[in-house]
């Protein structure tokens, strides 16, 4: 679903473990860099979607890495249908 591939300010883990932002896969090595220019405003959150599959492991490492360069970091989920 590419819908859930595209959220203002923020990443998406995907059921296959990939990290989306603005609708483009990028890799964890990426994140500060893409925040930091994203970010102008640091009272802005960082918002992480995950896919309800996604490996926690990456979410952890995703969330540490945003952490390093934005105040807030916070979690959206989907509702079941």
């Amino acid at each position: 679903n590419t819908t859930m591939h595209v959220i203002n300010n923020g990443f998406v883990i995907s059921s296959k473990d990939q990290i989306f932002h603005a609708g483009e896969v990028v890799e964890l090595s990426e994140i500060s860099l893409l925040i930091s220019q994203a970010v102008k405003d640091k009272e802005k959150p960082v918002i992480i979607q995950v896919d309800q599959s996604a490996d926690a492991t990456i979410l952890a490492k995703l969330v540490s890495e945003a952490k390093k360069v934005a105040q807030s970091v916070s979690l959206a989920t989907l509702k079941n249908r």
